[in-house]
């Protein structure tokens, strides 16, 4: 996985999937800009995107771009994967597919969707570098027809893992059966996702996430609803979070999920995941995290995966929506101990002014509490002042 490449701009959502009832395109809110998304002055001499770049070096192209606030080489990014899409789309169309973001007329497009399409693209392509049994398995010269390669598959996918590179061969296994055209191997994973071994679970669970075929995500958005065994709906909702946000499909899933799952750990799981999704497009999937935050009666676990989910979503995106700092605000007068503290957090990363910071500080007299006002007002002011 990419870690650290994801930024961000001051972007809209154009995803590739197919949109679900509940979440509907909504007018881009306003986004209140951060201090720290200030653009800088592009350095003189800046590398240019090159559009035979490979994956390493687009992602090396993003994280430069996330330190110098350089939005336009993002674009050249964002554009570069897109282009190279259409061009394998015409060339050879293929059975699977990886994410290519899509960019609406007149907006930009969204780097939570460019850094899962990079992490995505990093993926397959580890995995066609793989020459193992799963891949003789799936794409070999001697398999046979569709049904005996599946066959083969579910047979690796099942197998006990006795040398050291079962694992991986297991793994593998599991992505081919997920973009595999045969339903019963597919079926294979959904009722896997009960299976006692864990991580068999979990990898038929993220398999059928990571492969972008709506029916996969739709299978896993009605089993969490119907699901009665809550690790298994945890599972879902890791997996959809981590794999497939920010599809609408998965935003929906999570949606449901985070307001009214009968688990507290898989509600909690649920908030943090939205952070993975487009909190500025959808005003819904804001609302839901704004909502808890501000609950005073809430789990306070709740409340503080809300607040994760906002830090989140502002490490990825390099900005917070205008409702998502309101709530933070208004919440930062109410909250005590480690609530205060993480909201504190949150809005000396986000906030553009000291002063709700300065005016709790006056009466808060807890020393950890303090501590972390007083982090935040120094880290917005030196922010400010760059």
């Amino acid at each position: 996985m990419l870690a650290g490449v994801v930024i961000g701009a001051f972007l809209a959502l154009a995803s590739g999937s197919d949109p679900e009832p509940e979440v509907r395109e909504a007018p881009v809110p306003e986004v209140l800009p951060t201090a720290g998304s200030v653009k800088r002055p592009r350095p003189s001499g800046a590398a240019e995107v090159e559009a035979d770049a490979d994956d390493l070096r687009l992602a090396g192209h993003l994280e430069q771009a996330r330190f110098d606030s350089d939005w336009e080489r993002a674009l050249a990014v964002a554009t570069v994967l897109r282009e190279r899409g259409d061009r394998r789309a015409t060339a050879s169309p293929s059975t699977t597919r990886t994410a290519q973001p899509e960019v609406a007329p007149g907006r930009k497009p969204s780097l939570v969707a460019v850094e899962r399409s990079v992490r995505l693209r990093s993926f397959r392509k580890e995995l066609e570098a793989r020459d193992n049994a799963a891949r003789q398995a799936a794409h070999g010269p001697q398999q046979g027809a569709p049904a005996e390669r599946a066959a083969r598959l579910r047979e690796l996918f099942l197998a006990p893992l006795v040398a050291p590179e079962d694992a991986q061969v297991r793994a593998d296994a599991a992505f081919y059966l997920a973009t595999s055209d045969q339903d019963d191997a597919k079926d294979l994973l959904i009722q896997t996702l009960s299976d006692p071994d864990t991580k068999r679970a979990d990898l038929a669970a993220a398999s059928l996430a990571r492969s972008d075929d709506p029916d996969n995500l739709r299978a896993l958005a009605e089993r969490l609803e119907r699901d009665p065994d809550a690790s298994v709906r945890l599972r879902i909702v890791e997996s959809l979070a981590e794999e497939a946000a920010p599809a609408p499909i998965a935003a929906a899933a999570l949606l449901r999920a985070a307001e009214r799952d009968s688990d507290l750990r898989v509600r909690e799981a649920a908030v943090r995941g939205l952070a993975r999704c487009e909190l500025g497009r959808d005003p819904r999937l804001l609302g839901v995290i704004s909502k808890l935050l501000g609950d005073d009666t809430a789990e306070l676990s709740l409340r503080q995966a809300s607040v994760q989910a906002l830090h989140d979503y502002r490490d990825v995106a390099h900005e917070l929506p205008a409702q998502a700092l309101s709530a933070l605000l208004d919440v930062l007068e109410r909250a005590r101990g480690p609530l205060l503290g993480d909201v504190a957090k949150a809005l000396g990363e986000a906030a553009v002014d000291p002063a709700p910071l300065e005016a709790v500080l006056i009466n808060v007299r807890d020393p950890g509490s303090r501590r972390a006002l007083e982090a935040a007002i120094e880290a917005v002011k030196a922010r400010v002042q760059r």
